[in-house]
């Protein structure tokens, strides 16, 4: 009679997934034409709609077992911008309340269990390149 073999169950595929929060949030937040508010705050809700639609459809569709999203500090102390006083002079300033879906988004990020990175001086990106 044959000994019953063992099976030997093999590791989930990991999957890694870094995100540019920064550039998730902006795109969000001028994602439509007329924002969605909060009605009793009138805080401008469109960012927060969008980056938890974004998460949703990345853990839906990637199912990561690793994940982890990168933020900018301040655009004012990177070193490209030290090094290119120019560098992004074209872009449109953010919008007055931009910081505060900044820190909304940052809020959902937390309640997701997702990591936060960011370093004083480097965009997301380079947190990422670095990641």
């Amino acid at each position: 009679m044959a000994e019953p073999q063992a099976t030997m169950e093999l590791p989930r595929e990991r999957r890694a997934v870094l995100l540019d929060g920064h550039a998730i949030i902006f795109r969000a937040y001028f994602a439509m034409r007329d924002p969605l508010r909060h009605k009793e705050t009138g805080e401008n809700t469109t960012a927060p709609y969008g980056f938890v639609n974004t998460l949703r459809s990345v853990l839906d569709d990637l199912k990561p077992t690793h994940m982890a999203l990168a933020l900018d500090v301040s655009d004012d102390t990177t070193f490209r911008k030290q090094m290119y006083e120019p560098y992004k002079a074209h872009r449109d300033e953010a919008p007055e309340d931009f910081p505060q879906s900044v820190a909304r988004c940052r809020q959902i990020a937390e309640a997701f269990s997702i990591p936060i990175y960011e370093a004083e001086g480097y965009e997301a990106d380079d947190v990422l390149a670095t990641l």
